[in-house]
């Protein structure tokens, strides 16, 4: 028997995002992660949920990898893989995430790791008259790094995974510019 992956391409606040629907059932603890060129927790509430596209690499300082995680006390690891306007890996990343205030103030040991990591559980935040979503803000820093030194600007794509899944739940484009 063969398994089928299905690819939706779908357009969100003008970024292009591609949820795999595959057969590891914890890509369900997520739900559309945008980005931002700001950490939304510095704030109490937004008219709508902001995205972006394109960020300038002199204004940019940090492009934020916004994660809305479903209200589960389990904590799950998400690997963050970003590939540079060539296709190369960049970066690397695994951060343990929760959708509970609960087990959001330890720490865990992830294998390949020196220091165990701080379980990132983010904030609600108010949303025009839609309610409240907990957002979980990655930040992948920008100002000072290899990308402006060496002028990487092109259009970057970043997979998110979630608990080891085999294939991406998300894969996620963006542009660096001037």
């Amino acid at each position: 028997m063969i398994k089928k992956t299905l690819f939706l391409n779908i357009l969100l606040f003008g970024i292009l995002i591609t949820p795999i629907i595959a057969q590891n059932q914890n890509c369900n603890f997520l739900k559309n992660p945008f980005l931002t060129d700001f950490n939304i927790l510095n704030r109490e509430s937004v008219d709508k949920l902001p995205s972006m596209s394109f960020f300038s690499a002199s204004k940019t300082e940090n492009i934020y990898i916004n994660l809305t995680p479903g209200n589960s006390q389990k904590i799950h690891i998400i690997s963050l893989i970003f590939y540079d306007p060539y296709g190369n890996v960049y970066y690397r990343g695994k951060y343990p995430v929760t959708g509970s205030e609960v087990n959001a103030n330890g720490s865990i040991q992830i294998p390949g790791y020196r220091f165990p990591q701080k379980i990132k559980g983010g904030k609600i935040i108010r949303i025009g008259g839609s309610g409240k979503k907990r957002i979980i803000p990655i930040p992948f820093a920008v100002a000072g790094t290899y990308i402006t030194n060496n002028h990487l600007f092109g259009e970057w794509h970043v997979e998110i995974y979630v608990d080891n899944s085999k294939e991406p739940c998300y894969n996620l484009s963006f542009t660096i510019g001037e």
